[in-house]
C-alpha cells in the first residue's frame, strides 16, 4: 500500500485518537499515585501545588513509554507516524495549562529518556541509571523532595505499573496493529 494513502492516514489517526484518550483517561490516576508517593497523601495541604507540574511530567513520561512500546511492537522500524499523530493530538487535547510549549517539552523529555535503554534493572541490580530511576529523580526534584530510598522505590513500582497498563491497554485497543 502506498504509505501516504488516505486510508492508511485515517487508520493511524484512529489509533492515535484511541491511544491519546487512553493516556489522558489514566493521567489523573497516575499523577495522583506519583504525587502521593513523592510528597505524601497530604500534598494538598502544602504551600506548593505540585499537581500540575507532576501531571505534565507524568504525561510526557507516558508518551515516552508509549513510544517505546510502539517501537517494540513494530520492531526496529518503529511507528513514527503513530507517535507524531499522538503528540500532535495530545497537544490539542491536554488541559489548557499544559498546552504552551507542549510539543517542545515532549521533544526535550523524549531526547532525555532515550539515554536510558533499560526500563528497570535485571534481577537484583541497582535501579540507578534506568529509565524508571531517572523519572523518579525528576519527580522528586520538581516536587522539591529529597531522594529518599522508599520514595524512589515507590515511584519505580508506579513506573512499572504504568508501563504494563499502557501495554495492556494498547493491546486491547488494537493500537499496535
Amino acid at each position: 500500500m502506498w504509505p501516504f494513502s488516505k486510508v492508511k492516514r485515517q487508520a493511524v489517526d484512529e489509533r492515535a485518537g484511541l491511544a491519546t484518550s487512553f493516556l489522558l483517561d489514566s493521567l489523573e490516576r497516575n499523577s495522583t499515585a506519583v504525587i502521593n508517593t513523592a510528597v505524601g497523601r497530604n500534598w494538598r495541604e502544602t504551600q506548593f501545588d505540585a499537581f500540575p507540574v507532576v501531571a505534565r511530567e507524568v504525561l510526557l513520561f507516558e508518551l515516552h513509554l508509549a513510544s517505546r512500546l510502539a517501537m517494540k511492537a513494530r520492531e526496529k522500524s518503529g511507528d513514527t507516524q503513530l507517535m507524531e499523530a499522538m503528540v500532535h493530538l495530545m497537544a490539542k487535547r491536554v488541559p489548557e495549562v499544559m498546552r504552551p510549549r507542549f510539543q517542545d517539552e515532549y521533544a526535550v523529555r523524549q531526547l532525555f529518556y532515550t539515554k536510558f535503554a533499560a526500563f528497570k534493572p535485571e534481577d537484583d541490580q541497582s535501579y540507578e541509571g534506568t529509565l524508571f530511576w531517572e523519572f523518579s529523580k525528576l519527580i522528586l526534584k520538581v516536587t522539591e523532595q529529597k531522594p529518599e530510598a522508599n520514595k524512589m522505590q515507590g515511584l519505580n513500582v508506579i513506573c512499572d505499573d504504568m508501563l504494563h497498563r499502557i501495554d495492556e491497554g494498547f493491546e486491547q485497543l488494537g493500537i499496535y496493529e
